[in-house]
Protein backbone atom coordinates (compact mmCIF):
# COMPACT_ATOMS: atom_id res chain seq x y z
CA UNK A 1 0.00 0.00 0.00
CA UNK A 2 1.56 3.58 -1.23
CA UNK A 3 1.80 6.39 1.67
CA UNK A 4 -0.50 9.38 1.46
CA UNK A 5 0.93 11.80 -0.64
CA UNK A 6 0.42 16.01 1.30
CA UNK A 7 1.49 18.39 -0.18
CA UNK A 8 0.37 22.53 -1.20
CA UNK A 9 -0.74 22.61 -4.80
CA UNK A 10 -1.57 25.90 -6.55
CA UNK A 11 -4.64 25.67 -8.84
CA UNK A 12 -2.91 25.72 -12.13
CA UNK A 13 -1.14 22.33 -10.84
CA UNK A 14 -4.11 20.57 -9.56
CA UNK A 15 -6.07 21.10 -12.92
CA UNK A 16 -3.81 20.07 -15.02
CA UNK A 17 -3.55 16.95 -13.47
CA UNK A 18 -5.06 14.14 -15.72
CA UNK A 19 -7.82 11.91 -14.68
CA UNK A 20 -8.82 13.93 -12.33
CA UNK A 21 -12.58 13.00 -11.78
CA UNK A 22 -15.84 13.55 -9.75
CA UNK A 23 -16.28 10.01 -8.75
CA UNK A 24 -20.09 8.44 -9.05
CA UNK A 25 -20.50 8.23 -4.97
CA UNK A 26 -19.98 12.37 -4.81
CA UNK A 27 -23.22 14.23 -4.39
CA UNK A 28 -24.20 16.47 -7.47
CA UNK A 29 -22.83 19.94 -7.69
CA UNK A 30 -24.94 21.86 -5.70
CA UNK A 31 -23.51 25.75 -4.48
CA UNK A 32 -26.15 28.62 -4.88
CA UNK A 33 -26.12 31.68 -5.41
CA UNK A 34 -24.44 32.92 -1.80
CA UNK A 35 -21.60 30.06 -2.11
CA UNK A 36 -20.23 31.46 -5.74
CA UNK A 37 -20.46 34.98 -4.68
CA UNK A 38 -18.68 34.63 -1.88
CA UNK A 39 -15.85 32.68 -3.21
CA UNK A 40 -15.79 35.45 -6.24
CA UNK A 41 -15.21 37.86 -3.38
CA UNK A 42 -12.77 36.52 -1.79
CA UNK A 43 -10.77 35.98 -4.62
CA UNK A 44 -11.07 39.69 -5.47
CA UNK A 45 -10.45 40.96 -2.15
CA UNK A 46 -7.69 39.10 -1.23
CA UNK A 47 -6.05 39.80 -5.34
CA UNK A 48 -6.41 43.15 -4.22
CA UNK A 49 -4.57 43.00 -0.97
CA UNK A 50 -1.93 41.86 -2.79
CA UNK A 51 -1.95 38.14 -0.95
CA UNK A 52 0.98 35.95 -2.54
CA UNK A 53 -1.21 33.29 -1.35
CA UNK A 54 -4.56 32.77 -0.74
CA UNK A 55 -5.56 29.09 0.85
CA UNK A 56 -8.67 27.60 -0.65
CA UNK A 57 -8.92 24.55 1.94
CA UNK A 58 -8.19 20.90 1.74
CA UNK A 59 -8.60 19.14 -1.39
CA UNK A 60 -8.96 15.08 -0.55
CA UNK A 61 -8.35 12.79 -3.42
CA UNK A 62 -8.28 8.93 -3.34
CA UNK A 63 -5.85 7.43 -6.20
CA UNK A 64 -8.14 4.86 -7.54
CA UNK A 65 -5.37 2.95 -9.50
CA UNK A 66 -6.34 1.63 -12.77
CA UNK A 67 -4.18 -1.09 -13.18
CA UNK A 68 -5.67 -2.43 -16.56
CA UNK A 69 -5.01 1.17 -18.16
CA UNK A 70 -1.84 1.35 -16.41
CA UNK A 71 -3.37 5.48 -14.90
CA UNK A 72 -4.14 7.01 -12.10
CA UNK A 73 -7.23 7.57 -11.47
CA UNK A 74 -7.98 10.79 -9.16
CA UNK A 75 -11.28 10.54 -7.26
CA UNK A 76 -12.54 13.91 -5.75
CA UNK A 77 -13.60 12.72 -2.36
CA UNK A 78 -13.67 16.72 -0.67
CA UNK A 79 -13.17 20.21 -2.61
CA UNK A 80 -15.31 19.31 -6.01
CA UNK A 81 -17.83 21.99 -5.06
CA UNK A 82 -15.10 24.81 -4.82
CA UNK A 83 -12.84 23.38 -7.66
CA UNK A 84 -15.61 23.04 -9.94
CA UNK A 85 -16.78 26.51 -8.97
CA UNK A 86 -13.59 27.61 -9.61
CA UNK A 87 -13.27 25.95 -12.96
CA UNK A 88 -16.23 27.86 -14.26
CA UNK A 89 -14.70 31.18 -13.04
CA UNK A 90 -11.51 30.33 -15.08
CA UNK A 91 -13.70 29.04 -18.21
CA UNK A 92 -15.19 32.18 -18.29
CA UNK A 93 -12.12 34.25 -18.15
CA UNK A 94 -11.04 32.09 -20.93
CA UNK A 95 -7.96 30.52 -19.65
CA UNK A 96 -6.79 28.17 -22.15
CA UNK A 97 -5.11 26.20 -19.57
CA UNK A 98 -5.52 22.21 -19.89
CA UNK A 99 -8.59 22.15 -17.46
CA UNK A 100 -8.95 18.45 -16.74
CA UNK A 101 -12.29 19.29 -14.54
CA UNK A 102 -13.77 20.94 -17.30
CA UNK A 103 -13.70 17.68 -19.47
CA UNK A 104 -15.48 15.40 -16.69
CA UNK A 105 -18.95 13.99 -17.14
CA UNK A 106 -21.89 15.71 -15.18
CA UNK A 107 -24.90 13.04 -15.23
CA UNK A 108 -26.65 14.80 -12.91
CA UNK A 109 -29.61 16.75 -13.95
CA UNK A 110 -28.63 18.57 -10.71
CA UNK A 111 -25.28 19.49 -11.32
CA UNK A 112 -25.53 20.63 -15.23
CA UNK A 113 -28.53 22.56 -14.10
CA UNK A 114 -26.31 24.29 -11.24
CA UNK A 115 -23.33 24.96 -13.74
CA UNK A 116 -25.45 26.61 -16.01
CA UNK A 117 -27.34 28.88 -13.25
CA UNK A 118 -23.66 29.66 -11.68
CA UNK A 119 -22.09 30.31 -15.00
CA UNK A 120 -24.47 33.09 -15.50
CA UNK A 121 -24.56 34.64 -11.81
CA UNK A 122 -20.52 34.77 -12.23
CA UNK A 123 -20.53 36.44 -16.18
CA UNK A 124 -22.99 38.51 -14.32
CA UNK A 125 -20.69 39.41 -11.94
CA UNK A 126 -17.13 39.78 -14.15
CA UNK A 127 -18.84 42.14 -16.38
CA UNK A 128 -18.03 44.99 -13.81
CA UNK A 129 -14.30 43.79 -14.31
CA UNK A 130 -12.41 45.54 -17.20
CA UNK A 131 -9.93 43.11 -18.95
CA UNK A 132 -7.02 44.09 -16.85
CA UNK A 133 -8.90 43.33 -14.03
CA UNK A 134 -9.76 39.86 -15.66
CA UNK A 135 -6.54 39.13 -16.68
CA UNK A 136 -4.99 39.95 -13.30
CA UNK A 137 -7.82 37.75 -11.55
CA UNK A 138 -6.90 34.75 -13.72
CA UNK A 139 -3.68 34.75 -12.95
CA UNK A 140 -4.28 34.81 -9.36
CA UNK A 141 -6.35 31.95 -8.82
CA UNK A 142 -4.16 30.13 -11.04
CA UNK A 143 -0.73 31.48 -9.58
CA UNK A 144 -1.57 32.10 -6.18
CA UNK A 145 -4.48 29.98 -5.39
CA UNK A 146 -3.60 26.57 -3.25
CA UNK A 147 -5.09 23.57 -1.63
CA UNK A 148 -3.68 21.53 1.10
CA UNK A 149 -3.80 18.65 -1.45
CA UNK A 150 -3.94 14.97 0.44
CA UNK A 151 -3.98 12.09 -2.03
CA UNK A 152 -5.07 8.75 -0.43
CA UNK A 153 -4.83 5.16 -2.02
CA UNK A 154 -7.69 4.05 0.64
CA UNK A 155 -11.39 4.98 0.08
CA UNK A 156 -12.17 4.18 3.70
CA UNK A 157 -9.10 6.68 4.83
CA UNK A 158 -10.21 9.10 2.57
CA UNK A 159 -13.56 9.43 3.73
CA UNK A 160 -12.15 8.82 7.49
CA UNK A 161 -10.65 12.24 6.92
CA UNK A 162 -12.90 13.80 5.41
CA UNK A 163 -15.80 13.30 8.10
CA UNK A 164 -13.24 14.28 10.71
CA UNK A 165 -11.93 17.61 9.15
CA UNK A 166 -14.34 18.46 7.24
CA UNK A 167 -16.60 22.14 9.32
CA UNK A 168 -17.16 23.79 6.11
CA UNK A 169 -19.29 20.86 3.72
CA UNK A 170 -21.30 18.47 4.47
CA UNK A 171 -20.01 15.54 5.65
CA UNK A 172 -20.80 12.31 3.62
CA UNK A 173 -24.21 10.78 4.84
CA UNK A 174 -24.09 6.99 5.76
CA UNK A 175 -26.17 6.43 2.43
CA UNK A 176 -23.63 8.26 0.44
CA UNK A 177 -20.91 5.40 1.97
CA UNK A 178 -23.31 2.78 0.70
CA UNK A 179 -23.76 3.58 -2.12
CA UNK A 180 -19.45 4.06 -2.68
CA UNK A 181 -19.12 0.81 -1.45
CA UNK A 182 -21.88 -1.20 -3.75
CA UNK A 183 -20.56 1.16 -6.73
CA UNK A 184 -16.97 -0.53 -5.85
CA UNK A 185 -18.51 -3.97 -5.88
CA UNK A 186 -19.81 -3.35 -9.40
CA UNK A 187 -16.54 -3.71 -11.22
CA UNK A 188 -17.89 -6.39 -13.31
CA UNK A 189 -20.34 -4.68 -14.33
CA UNK A 190 -20.38 -1.86 -17.35
CA UNK A 191 -20.03 1.81 -17.22
CA UNK A 192 -24.40 2.05 -18.31
CA UNK A 193 -25.36 -0.51 -15.44
CA UNK A 194 -23.53 1.59 -12.94
CA UNK A 195 -24.59 4.76 -14.54
CA UNK A 196 -28.50 3.51 -13.90
CA UNK A 197 -27.53 2.99 -10.53
CA UNK A 198 -26.78 6.18 -9.27
CA UNK A 199 -29.28 8.14 -11.70
CA UNK A 200 -31.91 6.64 -9.75
CA UNK A 201 -30.05 6.70 -6.38
CA UNK A 202 -29.49 10.29 -6.91
CA UNK A 203 -33.15 10.70 -8.08
CA UNK A 204 -34.55 8.85 -4.75
CA UNK A 205 -32.37 10.91 -2.89
CA UNK A 206 -33.30 14.52 -4.53
CA UNK A 207 -37.07 13.18 -3.35
CA UNK A 208 -35.98 12.76 0.16
CA UNK A 209 -36.89 8.43 -0.26
CA UNK A 210 -33.44 7.05 0.59
CA UNK A 211 -33.00 7.76 4.07
CA UNK A 212 -36.96 6.93 4.76
CA UNK A 213 -36.92 3.22 2.88
CA UNK A 214 -32.80 2.46 4.69
CA UNK A 215 -33.29 4.00 7.85
CA UNK A 216 -36.57 3.88 8.79
CA UNK A 217 -37.88 0.93 7.26
CA UNK A 218 -35.60 -1.49 6.13
CA UNK A 219 -32.28 -1.18 8.78
CA UNK A 220 -35.30 -0.92 11.45
CA UNK A 221 -36.76 -4.13 10.25
CA UNK A 222 -33.61 -6.18 10.15
CA UNK A 223 -33.07 -5.40 13.70
CA UNK A 224 -36.30 -5.96 15.20
CA UNK A 225 -36.72 -9.31 13.23
CA UNK A 226 -33.38 -10.56 14.61
CA UNK A 227 -34.23 -9.57 18.43
CA UNK A 228 -32.06 -6.74 18.35
CA UNK A 229 -32.67 -2.45 19.37
CA UNK A 230 -32.39 -0.14 16.44
CA UNK A 231 -32.95 3.36 15.93
CA UNK A 232 -31.24 5.30 13.13
CA UNK A 233 -29.06 4.32 10.31
CA UNK A 234 -25.33 5.63 10.81
CA UNK A 235 -21.75 6.24 9.67
CA UNK A 236 -21.53 2.83 12.43
CA UNK A 237 -24.38 0.61 11.25
CA UNK A 238 -23.55 0.41 7.60
CA UNK A 239 -22.26 -2.93 7.82
CA UNK A 240 -26.02 -3.96 8.07
CA UNK A 241 -26.51 -3.51 4.09
CA UNK A 242 -22.72 -4.97 3.28
CA UNK A 243 -23.26 -8.67 2.37
CA UNK A 244 -21.74 -10.72 -0.45
CA UNK A 245 -19.80 -10.55 -3.23
CA UNK A 246 -21.66 -13.58 -4.84
CA UNK A 247 -19.43 -13.62 -8.42
CA UNK A 248 -16.64 -14.14 -5.30
CA UNK A 249 -18.56 -16.54 -3.34
CA UNK A 250 -20.18 -18.88 -5.75
CA UNK A 251 -19.42 -22.21 -4.06
CA UNK A 252 -21.02 -21.37 -1.03
CA UNK A 253 -24.12 -23.88 -1.15
CA UNK A 254 -25.79 -21.29 0.83
CA UNK A 255 -25.73 -18.90 -2.19
CA UNK A 256 -27.37 -21.70 -4.59
CA UNK A 257 -30.98 -20.05 -4.50
CA UNK A 258 -29.64 -16.53 -4.44
CA UNK A 259 -27.88 -17.61 -8.06
CA UNK A 260 -30.67 -19.61 -9.32
CA UNK A 261 -32.63 -16.80 -9.04
CA UNK A 262 -30.42 -14.02 -10.10
CA UNK A 263 -29.35 -16.10 -13.62
CA UNK A 264 -33.22 -16.96 -13.94
CA UNK A 265 -33.87 -13.20 -13.86
CA UNK A 266 -31.36 -12.20 -16.38
CA UNK A 267 -31.99 -14.59 -18.86
CA UNK A 268 -35.52 -13.80 -18.77
CA UNK A 269 -34.41 -10.23 -19.29
CA UNK A 270 -32.37 -11.39 -22.55
CA UNK A 271 -35.71 -12.59 -24.06
CA UNK A 272 -36.52 -10.79 -26.77
CA UNK A 273 -40.01 -12.64 -27.15
CA UNK A 274 -40.99 -11.76 -23.11
CA UNK A 275 -39.68 -8.34 -24.42
CA UNK A 276 -41.82 -7.36 -26.72
CA UNK A 277 -44.78 -8.41 -24.47
CA UNK A 278 -43.83 -6.06 -21.78
CA UNK A 279 -42.82 -8.88 -19.69
CA UNK A 280 -41.37 -8.31 -16.66
CA UNK A 281 -39.43 -10.63 -13.98
CA UNK A 282 -38.22 -9.11 -10.40
CA UNK A 283 -36.01 -10.85 -8.26
CA UNK A 284 -37.79 -12.40 -5.49
CA UNK A 285 -36.98 -9.35 -2.73
CA UNK A 286 -37.13 -10.23 0.79
CA UNK A 287 -36.36 -7.48 3.26
CA UNK A 288 -34.64 -10.27 5.92
CA UNK A 289 -32.41 -11.55 3.10
CA UNK A 290 -28.49 -11.99 2.85
CA UNK A 291 -27.77 -8.39 1.24
CA UNK A 292 -25.85 -9.12 -2.57
CA UNK A 293 -23.83 -6.65 -3.26
CA UNK A 294 -23.42 -4.33 -5.88
CA UNK A 295 -26.41 -4.12 -8.26
CA UNK A 296 -28.74 -6.01 -6.29
CA UNK A 297 -28.19 -4.30 -3.25
CA UNK A 298 -29.61 -0.77 -5.32
CA UNK A 299 -32.32 -3.44 -6.93
CA UNK A 300 -33.31 -4.27 -3.02
CA UNK A 301 -33.25 -0.39 -2.38
CA UNK A 302 -35.32 0.55 -5.57
CA UNK A 303 -38.02 -2.21 -4.78
CA UNK A 304 -38.55 -1.48 -1.02
CA UNK A 305 -39.01 2.08 -2.16
CA UNK A 306 -41.43 1.85 -4.54
CA UNK A 307 -43.11 -0.83 -2.38
CA UNK A 308 -43.33 2.21 0.24
CA UNK A 309 -44.57 4.24 -2.26
CA UNK A 310 -47.51 1.46 -3.15
CA UNK A 311 -48.52 1.32 0.35
CA UNK A 312 -48.32 4.71 1.75
CA UNK A 313 -48.82 7.01 -1.22
CA UNK A 314 -51.58 5.48 -3.67
CA UNK A 315 -54.47 7.79 -2.55
CA UNK A 316 -56.76 4.97 -4.60
CA UNK A 317 -55.92 1.90 -2.16
CA UNK A 318 -58.50 1.05 0.54
CA UNK A 319 -55.45 0.70 2.74
CA UNK A 320 -54.38 3.86 2.07
CA UNK A 321 -57.67 5.60 3.31
CA UNK A 322 -57.71 3.75 6.53
CA UNK A 323 -54.08 4.46 6.72
CA UNK A 324 -54.55 8.09 6.50
CA UNK A 325 -57.78 8.90 8.63
CA UNK A 326 -55.95 6.92 11.48
CA UNK A 327 -52.89 8.40 11.64
CA UNK A 328 -54.43 11.82 11.27
CA UNK A 329 -55.22 13.48 14.44
CA UNK A 330 -54.66 16.54 16.13
CA UNK A 331 -51.31 17.21 17.31
CA UNK A 332 -49.75 13.87 14.83
CA UNK A 333 -46.70 16.50 14.23
CA UNK A 334 -45.27 15.38 17.85
CA UNK A 335 -41.90 13.40 17.72
CA UNK A 336 -43.37 10.76 19.73
CA UNK A 337 -46.14 10.33 17.14
CA UNK A 338 -43.66 10.47 14.37
CA UNK A 339 -42.07 7.59 15.72
CA UNK A 340 -44.53 5.69 16.62
CA UNK A 341 -46.42 6.56 12.55
CA UNK A 342 -42.59 5.29 11.73
CA UNK A 343 -43.13 1.88 13.67
CA UNK A 344 -46.65 0.99 12.04
CA UNK A 345 -45.21 1.92 8.52
CA UNK A 346 -42.58 -0.21 9.17
CA UNK A 347 -44.61 -3.27 10.50
CA UNK A 348 -46.70 -2.63 7.47
CA UNK A 349 -43.93 -3.19 5.05
CA UNK A 350 -42.94 -6.46 6.98
CA UNK A 351 -45.75 -7.52 6.59
CA UNK A 352 -47.05 -7.34 3.21
CA UNK A 353 -43.50 -8.72 2.47
CA UNK A 354 -44.39 -11.37 3.75
CA UNK A 355 -47.78 -12.33 2.73
CA UNK A 356 -48.61 -9.74 0.67
CA UNK A 357 -52.83 -8.94 0.26
CA UNK A 358 -53.41 -12.59 2.06
CA UNK A 359 -55.51 -11.35 4.89
CA UNK A 360 -53.95 -7.78 4.82
CA UNK A 361 -57.31 -5.93 5.49
CA UNK A 362 -57.43 -7.24 8.82
CA UNK A 363 -53.82 -7.01 9.38
CA UNK A 364 -53.13 -3.68 8.86
CA UNK A 365 -56.06 -3.23 11.80
CA UNK A 366 -54.41 -5.06 14.28
CA UNK A 367 -50.98 -4.41 13.09
CA UNK A 368 -51.91 -0.69 13.95
CA UNK A 369 -53.27 -1.72 17.37
CA UNK A 370 -50.42 -3.14 17.86
CA UNK A 371 -48.24 0.15 16.97
CA UNK A 372 -50.56 2.88 18.44
CA UNK A 373 -51.00 0.77 21.91
CA UNK A 374 -47.69 2.24 22.95
CA UNK A 375 -49.10 5.93 22.07
CA UNK A 376 -52.39 5.77 23.89
CA UNK A 377 -50.30 4.30 26.66
CA UNK A 378 -47.27 6.76 27.31
CA UNK A 379 -47.25 10.01 27.44
CA UNK A 380 -43.46 10.21 26.33
CA UNK A 381 -42.02 8.14 22.99
CA UNK A 382 -38.91 8.00 22.01
CA UNK A 383 -36.37 5.43 20.51
CA UNK A 384 -35.61 3.96 23.41
CA UNK A 385 -39.32 3.28 24.58
CA UNK A 386 -39.93 1.75 21.39
CA UNK A 387 -37.30 -1.17 21.61
CA UNK A 388 -38.07 -1.23 25.25
CA UNK A 389 -41.97 -1.89 23.76
CA UNK A 390 -40.59 -4.40 21.21
CA UNK A 391 -38.60 -6.77 23.85
CA UNK A 392 -41.25 -6.90 26.43
CA UNK A 393 -44.25 -9.63 27.11
CA UNK A 394 -47.74 -8.53 25.17
CA UNK A 395 -51.09 -9.09 27.20
CA UNK A 396 -50.55 -12.63 26.55
CA UNK A 397 -47.16 -12.97 28.43
CA UNK A 398 -45.89 -13.39 25.04
CA UNK A 399 -43.14 -11.89 22.94
CA UNK A 400 -44.59 -8.58 21.90
CA UNK A 401 -41.69 -8.36 18.95
CA UNK A 402 -44.48 -8.99 15.76
CA UNK A 403 -41.36 -8.16 13.83
CA UNK A 404 -39.59 -11.18 14.36
CA UNK A 405 -43.08 -12.99 14.70
CA UNK A 406 -43.92 -11.88 11.29
CA UNK A 407 -40.57 -13.63 10.60
CA UNK A 408 -40.97 -16.74 11.74
CA UNK A 409 -44.91 -16.99 10.71
CA UNK A 410 -45.78 -19.63 7.96
CA UNK A 411 -49.60 -17.81 7.62
CA UNK A 412 -51.22 -14.89 8.38
CA UNK A 413 -53.32 -16.61 11.24
CA UNK A 414 -49.54 -17.19 13.37
CA UNK A 415 -49.57 -13.33 13.40
CA UNK A 416 -53.21 -12.22 13.81
CA UNK A 417 -53.88 -14.94 16.55
CA UNK A 418 -53.01 -12.53 19.45
CA UNK A 419 -55.33 -9.19 18.79
CA UNK A 420 -54.01 -6.01 20.90
CA UNK A 421 -56.58 -4.88 23.70
CA UNK A 422 -56.75 -1.50 25.16
CA UNK A 423 -56.72 -2.60 28.79
CA UNK A 424 -56.06 -0.29 31.91
CA UNK A 425 -55.22 2.98 32.16
CA UNK A 426 -54.69 5.24 28.95
CA UNK A 427 -52.79 8.24 29.29
CA UNK A 428 -52.91 10.10 26.09
CA UNK A 429 -56.80 10.07 24.77
CA UNK A 430 -56.78 10.46 20.76
CA UNK A 431 -60.41 9.58 19.54
CA UNK A 432 -59.08 8.46 16.20
CA UNK A 433 -56.87 5.74 17.57
CA UNK A 434 -59.20 4.65 20.22
CA UNK A 435 -61.68 4.16 17.50
CA UNK A 436 -59.98 1.49 15.58
CA UNK A 437 -59.77 -0.53 18.51
CA UNK A 438 -63.69 -0.34 19.01
CA UNK A 439 -64.58 -1.47 15.24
Amino acid sequence: MSHPVIKILKVRSILQKNNLVIPYYQRPYSWNKKNVIQLLDDLSFFMEQGNKEYRLGNLIIHNDRDNDRDLDVLNIVDGQQRLTTLSIILYLLDSLENNSLLKSKFDSDLSINKIIENKDIISEKLKKYDSLRKEKLKTFILENCEFVYIELYNLSEAFQLFDSQNARGKALESYDLLKAFHLREMENESENEKLECVKKWEKYIDDSKIGIILGNNLYRIRLWSEKNDASYLDKDSIDEFKGININQLKEYPYLRGHLLNINLVENLAKNDLLTSLDFKVDYPFQINQTIINGKYFFKYVYYYTELFDKLFKDKNSKFYSFYNESTSYSKNWRQGDIYVKELYQAIILTYYDKFGKIEFEKASKELFKWAYYLRLKQSRVSYLSINKYIRENNQYGKLNNKFNQISKSHHPKQVLKDVTTLSGKIVMDIPKIKAVYEK
